[in-house]
């Protein structure tokens, strides 16, 4: 009889083991899935806190991208204005610069553009005589334009021989773009 007692108690605790075994194999896989959620959360954390502070400041950060933006108008025509037009306009504006500062200009060529990353360069060249006085004059006027001109390349040689009693004449090429946003 004993050893019928110890092989019932031994199928009975093969059927308790078999009857739990489920539920501890269940908790097992809860407690790890929740390990796992609580790391994906760590890992969460800090983007989650930095969108709050993005969101935070969003007012700032129009802001400042309004500033930018009215930045970068002052160095290059909006994307929506046609590069012929920019070109004609970038065109027009440095003739009239070289002319009021006394440089008679003898001949200006808007070259294709040339399309970077972010910008397309609408590119100029100007040939212009004058006195060194008129260069200066016209190289100030230059940098007070909005959208920006810049200078890429400039030469200027003295013409003819020198004279005492008038001031020397230059021969100036210069090589000029504009910037306009590219769409």
């Amino acid at each position: 009889m004993k050893q019928r007692l110890g092989r019932e108690a031994l199928v009975l605790a093969a059927t308790l083991i078999v009857l739990v075994a489920p539920f501890v194999a269940g908790g097992l896989y809860v407690y790890g899935k929740h390990q796992w959620a609580l790391g994906r959360l760590a890992e969460m954390e800090p983007r989650y806190a930095r969108l709050i502070g993005l969101e935070a400041g969003k007012d700032e950060l129009a802001q400042a991208t309004a500033r930018a933006k009215a930045t970068l108008e002052q160095y290059a025509y909006p994307q929506d204005k046609d590069l012929s037009q920019a070109g004609n306009d970038t065109q027009q504006r440095v003739r009239d610069i070289l002319s009021a500062a006394g440089l008679q200009v003898g001949s200006s060529q808007v070259l294709p553009p040339k399309a970077d990353a972010s910008f397309d360069r609408i590119q100029l060249t100007v040939r212009a005589e004058g006195e060194l006085a008129a260069l200066q004059g016209a190289m100030i006027g230059l940098s007070t334009l909005k959208p920006a001109i810049f200078v890429d390349n400039m030469t200027a040689s003295v013409m003819g021989a020198p004279r005492a009693e008038a001031p020397q004449r230059l021969a100036i090429q210069m090589s000029l773009s504009a910037l306009r946003i590219h769409p």
